[in-house]
């Protein structure tokens, strides 16, 4: 019985390797615009420094790869729980030169009514408002964020979708612009890696996959944040899904741009 789960993880392996092949020679197929001559602004809207890693890095990457697209990132506290909030943000700033956003392009809010605190819910007025501010000032038109379940549902996380989904449904959010949120998988899911990828790709209309060559360029960012490079993190970037693949859903169910 053993041997026989044995040659059946090996098979299922050897099937995700393989699909995850095919599937990244496609990878234009489904992802969330075709390229075009259209120079677009996006912002990635994150919580913590290291979540633009340890969540977001295949949207990165692949976003890199098409050339034509000005990454920003919008990082709404310093990570300072544990009082290592200007050491955290030089590693945010390192980790994002390496995945390919300019320093320039990183901006990192460091306010007490908005501070890293796993047990704090942020008000996503506030949130919405510094977003907008962002958006008009360097003509964003596009986001992506958390869902509703943060991934891992740190409370932080969750705050940022009810804040980037209030201002995308309120009249200050510009005509053509579009907000997307990514899609929070089971436990199961979460640490199954590349096997996770025929289903995702599957049962998903807007993803990103890595290669191998961006599977290690996400963890060499990882390791730029040397004061939250601890054993279950090493676990986490090898074994989490969010390493190879990102799956999008539409922040507003109905509309993806302009005012609700």
């Amino acid at each position: 019985m053993v041997l026989e789960l044995f040659v059946v993880a090996i098979l299922l392996f050897c099937t995700s390797i393989a699909v995850h092949h095919f599937l990244k020679s496609r990878r234009h197929n489904k992802v969330l615009f075709q390229p075009d001559s259209r120079n677009r602004r996006i912002l990635l809207v994150v919580a913590h420094p290291d979540d633009e890693c340890m969540f977001f890095a295949p949207t990165i990457l692949n976003l890199r790869h098409c050339g034509q697209y000005e990454l920003f990132l919008l990082c709404f506290s310093s990570g300072n729980f544990n009082q290592q909030g200007r050491v955290r943000q030089r590693e945010l700033i390192e980790s994002c030169r390496h995945l390919g956003i300019r320093e320039n392009n990183v901006f990192i809010i460091d306010r007490r009514d908005i501070a890293d605190d796993p047990s704090t819910e942020w008000d996503k007025r506030l949130i919405a408002e510094i977003l907008a501010e962002c958006v008009k000032d360097y003509y964003i038109d596009l986001i992506f964020t958390f869902d509703e379940y943060g991934v891992s549902g740190h409370i932080n996380h969750r705050s940022l979708f009810h804040g980037c989904r209030h201002f995308v449904s309120s009249v200050r959010c510009p005509a053509g612009f579009a907000g997307y949120k990514l899609v929070s998988v089971n436990l199961l899911r979460k640490y199954s890696s590349i096997l996770e990828l025929p289903l995702t790709y599957f049962t998903s209309d807007i993803i990103f996959i890595s290669g191998w060559s961006d599977f290690l360029k996400a963890q060499a960012a990882m390791s730029r944040h040397e004061s939250q490079f601890v054993w279950f993190r090493v676990l986490y970037v090898v074994f989490s899904r969010y390493m190879v693949v990102n799956s999008y859903k539409p922040i507003l169910k109905e509309k993806t741009n302009g005012h609700s």
